[in-house]
This record gives C-alpha cells, sequence and structure tokens, in this order.
C-alpha cells in the first residue's frame, strides 16, 4: 500500500520547517502538500547553496515546486530529510 499523496508532502513540508527552525535556516515550505515550494526568507543564497548540496552530495533533488507524486514514498521524505539535516548541521556559511 502506497502512502497518501497528501500525506508525504504534508511530511515533507512539516519535517523541512521543522529542520529549517531547529537550524534558523532562512527558509520556509509552503504551499498545497502535494505541490509545495521551498521559498527563501533571505536573498536565497543560502537555499540555493543546500539544494546544490543535496544534488551534489546525496543524489535528492528538490525541486521548485516540490511535486509529490505516487512514485515517493515516507522513506524518500525520511532520506531527504536525513540529508537536509546532515548538510545544515555541516553548516553551510562554512
Amino acid at each position: 500500500v502506497t502512502d497518501g499523496i497528501k500525506t508525504i508532502g504534508e511530511y515533507l513540508a512539516y519535517d523541512l520547517n521543522d529542520l529549517f527552525q531547529k537550524y534558523s535556516f532562512p527558509a520556509k515550505c509552503i504551499g498545497h502538500p502535494a505541490r509545495s515550494a521551498i521559498v527563501p526568507t533571505d536573498d536565497g543564497k543560502m537555499l540555493n547553496m543546500l539544494l546544490t548540496a543535496l544534488v551534489n552530495g546525496h543524489n535528492i533533488l528538490i525541486h521548485q515546486p516540490n511535486f509529490v507524486t505516487l512514485g515517493h514514498t515516507l522513506e524518500h521524505v525520511s532520506q531527504t530529510i536525513e540529508a537536509v539535516e546532515e548538510i545544515l548541521n555541516e553548516d553551510l556559511a562554512a
């Protein structure tokens, strides 16, 4: 049984926003769970660095906007959240 698109999108947005708050990262995830977007709360340079690090270091692409599909699972969300936290924990500004 696959997880519903709405449920997967809700987990993604909630967990991303939780990490952004935890690490004081200048972005937030907004929109409908099936089609959300990460928007910067500053000039966007840090968000661009995060998205680039996800692709280059983890082979994870977060597009703008995010389209959750039936091919995604909660395991994909967990992998994405773990990668985002690893990057944020390394301090992108360094």
